[in-house]
């Protein structure tokens, strides 16, 4: 249970650190 719940927490930062990119990536494109 440990593992799941900590290997769930590393995907969802994992996850939202891509989305972040895009994110970032999105209004770089945007601001050209």
């Amino acid at each position: 249970m440990t593992y799941w719940v900590g290997n769930s927490v590393k995907m969802n930062k994992m996850l939202a650190e891509t989305v972040g990119f895009a994110e970032r990536h999105n209004l770089f494109t945007m601001a050209w």
